[in-house]
């Protein structure tokens, strides 16, 4: 039962490990970027979870290349948006600091790291790991996320400084949305845009395995973005489910003969069972209670518990 801090030589130890494991991997990690897959040569049926946002991908943080030939060799990839830890559980170690997967990381800046062997942390990092890996990103949308990729840009050997201010982020907004539903009851006027949403939703979807599509219909303007987190609440009249957590795959408007405007959300769900909303609730504090109810919410708290119900 062994720990020590690493201060030297990290990214040789974290891949010396993993190239020596024989077992499967945990790994939560913020960045991936590139040569990661050559950093963390993880193993077969190993779970890694990342920050594989737009945002994040567009600038250059994480790469879905990298991403796809761990795939490619049998590695489950996850993406979590507000991710910022960095723990590597590799066999019977655990790696536990600031490091993400980079060759900045690597090469360039000052970085700590807690290595132990200790059985009951390990067991605690496995679990917080697994809890984070709800949303699997398949091959198609590994793919798809390439052409978004742009590498970061550098001067001088230093990466270039917007001018800009950044944005403040507030971690609540990063989750998933409550959508309360009913069983659906189109007005006329919805055939023709359901059946050419249908087909186009079934070329878009992104993973093949463990899921299936769906749509739901939205009064008004759609305010739902591709590949948004969502948690559907079905109420049929009789009871309520909370339905497994879904990724949303674009939305198509079309007007009832009425004239009101509607939107079709088409989304990709995990082919798992609801949960009864009454057996929900008993993991649920009193504002989450309330919070529920409200179409639309949106709580990274709440969100981590109703999706690790399906971990």
């Amino acid at each position: 039962m062994a720990t020590s801090l690493l201060t030297q030589n990290i990214w040789k130890e974290i891949t010396k490990a993993a190239k020596k494991s024989k077992k499967k991997s945990f790994v939560a990690v913020a960045y991936f970027g590139k040569d990661g897959a050559k950093m963390l040569p993880l193993k077969k049926g190993s779970k890694l979870v990342v920050d594989a946002s737009e945002g994040n991908i567009k600038a250059g943080q994480t790469d879905p290349g990298e991403l796809l030939q761990l795939y490619n060799r049998g590695v489950k990839i996850y993406s979590y948006p507000s991710l910022h830890a960095k723990t590597y559980v590799i066999g019977s170690k655990m790696f536990l600091g600031s490091s993400n997967v980079s060759h900045g990381s690597a090469e360039q800046l000052q970085e700590a790291v807690v290595l132990t062997s200790e059985r009951s942390l390990i067991e605690s990092a496995t679990k917080f790991i697994c809890d984070l890996c709800s949303m699997e990103l398949g091959d198609e949308q590994l793919t798809q996320l390439t052409k978004l990729y742009r590498p970061p840009k550098f001067h001088g050997g230093k990466r270039i400084q917007s001018t800009r201010k950044p944005k403040k982020v507030n971690p609540n907004t990063v989750s998933a949305r409550v959508v309360r539903l009913e069983p659906a009851r189109y007005e006329e006027g919805h055939e023709l845009a359901l059946k050419e949403g249908r087909m186009e939703a079934n070329k878009r979807r992104i993973n093949k395995s463990r899921h299936f599509t769906e749509e739901f219909n939205w009064e008004g303007n759609s305010k739902f973005k591709r590949g948004e987190i969502i948690i559907q609440i079905l109420d049929d009249g009789r009871d309520e489910m909370v339905l497994p957590p879904s990724i949303v795959i674009f939305s198509r408007s079309w007007q009832s003969k009425s004239g009101k405007t509607n939107n079709f959300v088409f989304v990709e769900r995990l082919d798992k069972r609801g949960k009864n909303i009454r057996r929900v609730k008993q993991f649920l504090n009193k504002e989450e209670k309330k919070a529920i109810t409200r179409n639309g919410f949106k709580s990274q708290a709440l969100s981590s518990k109703l999706i690790s119900l399906w971990n």
